[in-house]
């Protein structure tokens, strides 16, 4: 059934159910109680009394632990004290020809030390209790291993032999370019690597050239061609399957051996928005802490439990889905792998019916417009049916309640929450700004509690959380506190004009301090000196203000900003988001220093959207013909150039010329990172000469 359909046999039932509905919906409005008492997010942070000149007061989270997880300090107890407390129940499952096949605890646990003993064999190093940071220029190159992978049980199985055998795992995102790929290699002297077929290109093209690299582990291949085996040896690597080193370590297992809290746990790698990427080294402490520091803030009832099910999707070489993933396996969750194609996600949502959904903003919206569109193409009754529906939870939510177990949910909202699986019960969104108006949808559609999240790389994934029952926001859309066992600070921004004093909210630049902060950069010390202060607090780069509830709110980025002729400073990810007009889907803002005014690149929506404004623009060209047309980008400027002055934008900030362009940015072309964000260095190089273009129009 599609997404939004209701099931009403004709017109009179459909009627007769909404008589009732409201006669009872009416009779109930008086007993809707909030989830928690107001009073409880009136203040959810502790500041101190006093502030440094050009700081704002540190602030910190209520909640009092910031302890580990049943003393669990490390990624490798984590994991074994699952395996000792849940044994034979089922742990980790993948689809497989429509059924889920699943593993244990103990199976897992098996097949771990398998994996371990082999990665041994093939690195030649001998198992230690784990990697320390004291000093990252003698981290030993032969004991980091490459994860080139997909979500899968292989790249799990990976990171966990890792931890139980004192190797460190290098995570290297599906997109990443060449030119990343090969600095990741080199700088880190890594030996092996584990990967999937369709990689192998791409790691030949980057072998040699000073790196390390002697083994490849091929996790989805049977047996290795003869072809790729003969390229392979021509360039001094040895290939293997990933079930052939498995059975190498199930002939001879070694015993596990514990790591330490500050030993190294992975070296994760930003996206490399601005520059080549940097390895962040994240401790075995950071991801325990990091975890439990989240954990801790939820309320009784709505704690996670080992009858919880989370189907992983998210890229796990990202440290929020990599925390999320060892978190929940401490604490018994079941957990399963998505099929692989993003086009059948919901299918699989659909048939593992998870209780938990970590998510990003994307992913919300694309779920909320398709919602949306299917009740807009039901019929009258059911589009009435709906909205009433809609507008009656949005009162109990203003109310402070969120449930999924009204009328409302048993008439309307089930079928819905069914094409989902009917068990999400808490989501949270995180790695980008989401629009409060989708928080509040699902909050009404799927009656489960929505949390947005905020953190970095360089903060284990998390940092900051919205409160569960935090819906009322009286003072606007905001991230939420810091985690437990977090110290924030916001610090003077005087360039860009953001001070701990301004009125009627601090702000500045978020800096952080805490056990999930990083140890610093790989093997980069003038970086790491630049990022951590001299009271060990992590400086973001974002501009937040602090809000009268303890709660903050990100406001600006302080990177991603340029200097016009004139002096003035813009920053272009705010001026993007103030003036993309709802037919175009990516806004590229450029300025040039020896310009006085900034110029847009703008990729239409392919998905009907801009196809429905062109027709209301009689325009009856082809789509590729619409984005040259100068006719065209004159209509669309004039909306952008509208849109700016309604958002609040100076006139400088209002791009003056405009070109659209069919192809979308997306990370197959490099003009992505993995996280969505536009790498604005190489958008610049690639629109070159159309910037140029655009700035001799405006002096013509």
């Amino acid at each position: 059934m599609a997404i939004g359909q209701v099931s009403a046999s004709d017109a009179l039932t459909a009627l007769l159910v909404v008589g009732i509905a409201v006669v009872i919906m009416f009779q109930k409005a008086l007993d809707v109680y909030p989830d928690f008492p107001v009073s409880k997010f009136w203040d959810q942070t502790e500041r101190t009394n006093t502030r440094k000149e050009g700081e704002s007061v540190v602030f910190r989270s209520r909640v009092a632990t910031s302890g580990f997880l049943d003393n669990a300090s490390t990624g490798y107890e984590m994991f074994w004290k699952a395996v000792e407390k849940h044994k034979s129940k089922n742990y980790i499952a993948r689809n497989v020809n429509g059924a889920w096949a699943w593993l244990t605890f103990e199976e897992f646990g098996a097949r771990v030390k398998y994996v371990g003993s082999g990665l041994l064999v093939l690195t030649g190093v001998e198992p230690t209790g784990g990697v320390e940071t004291r000093d990252d220029l003698s981290v030993d190159g032969s004991r980091l291993v490459g994860l080139y992978l997909p979500n899968s049980i292989e790249w799990v199985l990976t990171d966990l032999a890792c931890c139980s055998y004192g190797l460190v795992t290098v995570p290297l995102y599906d997109t990443f370019d060449t030119d990343s790929l090969r600095h990741i290699v080199k700088s880190t002297g890594m030996s092996i690597i584990i990967t999937a077929q369709n990689h192998l290109e791409n790691l030949f093209e980057v072998v040699g050239e000073g790196t390390a690299l002697k083994t490849i582990v091929v996790s989805d291949l049977a047996t290795i061609p003869s072809e790729l085996k003969q390229r392979a040896e021509a360039l001094h690597i040895r290939l293997s399957t990933f079930k052939e080193m498995e059975a190498t370590g199930s002939a001879d297992v070694k015993d596990t051996v514990a790591p330490k809290s500050d030993d190294l746990f992975t070296i994760c790698f930003t996206s490399g928005t601005t520059s080549l990427p940097k390895g962040v080294m994240i401790t075995h402490g950071n991801l325990a802490k990091n975890g439990a520091g989240v954990i801790s803030s939820f309320p009784q009832g709505y704690k996670i439990t080992e009858a919880d099910r989370h189907l992983s999707y998210l890229p796990l070489s990202h440290m929020f889905e990599r925390t999320v993933f060892h978190t929940l396996t401490h604490l018994g969750v079941e957990i399963g792998f998505y099929s692989g194609n993003i086009a059948k996600l919901f299918d699989d949502i659909s048939s593992f019916k998870p209780s938990l959904f970590p998510t990003v903003p994307r992913l919300l919206v694309r779920l909320h417009d398709k919602i949306l569109e299917a009740i807009e193409t039901s019929t009258p009754i059911k589009r009435a049916l709906f909205k009433m529906a809609y507008a009656s939870k949005k009162r109990m939510l203003a109310r402070g309640c969120v449930t999924r177990t009204s009328i409302w949910d048993s008439l309307v909202f089930g079928r819905i929450q069914k094409r989902v699986g009917g068990r999400i019960r808490m989501m949270l969104t995180g790695a980008a700004p989401i629009d409060p108006v989708v928080l509040e949808f699902f909050r009404i559609v799927f009656g489960c509690q929505v949390l947005e999240g905020y953190g970095q790389t360089e903060t284990c994934g998390a940092g900051f959380t919205t409160a569960v029952g935090d819906y009322s926001r009286p003072f606007g859309h905001h991230i939420g506190g810091p985690i437990a066992g977090a110290e924030v600070k916001l610090v003077d921004v005087k360039d860009m004009e953001y001070l701990a004093t301004d009125k009627p909210y601090p702000r500045g630049e978020v800096c952080v301090r805490g056990p999930h902060v990083m140890k610093g950069y790989f093997r980069d010390v003038a970086a790491t000196k630049a990022a951590i202060d001299k009271d060990g607090f992590l400086h973001s780069g974002d501009i937040g203000e602090l809000l009268p509830n303890g709660t903050l709110r990100i406001v600006d980025r302080i990177k991603n900003i340029f200097k016009l002729s004139q002096g003035e400073y813009v920053v272009p990810d705010r001026v993007e988001s103030k003036i993309k007009p709802s037919y175009i889907q990516q806004v590229f803002v450029y300025g040039d220093p020896l310009r006085s005014s900034v110029v847009a690149i703008l990729v239409p929506d392919t998905e009907g959207l801009f196809g429905e404004w062109l027709r209301q623009q009689a325009w009856d060209g082809t789509f590729r013909d619409a984005c040259k047309s100068e006719g065209v980008q004159r209509a669309v400027l004039k909306e952008v150039t509208r849109l700016g002055k309604l958002n609040g934008l100076h006139a400088f900030e209002i791009p003056k010329a405009i070109r659209l362009m069919p192809e979308p940015m997306t990370t197959e072309n490099g003009l992505l990172t993995p996280t969505f964000k536009i790498k604005r260095h190489l958008a610049k190089n690639r629109y070159k000469p159309l910037l140029d273009t655009m700035y001799d129009s405006l002096h013509n």
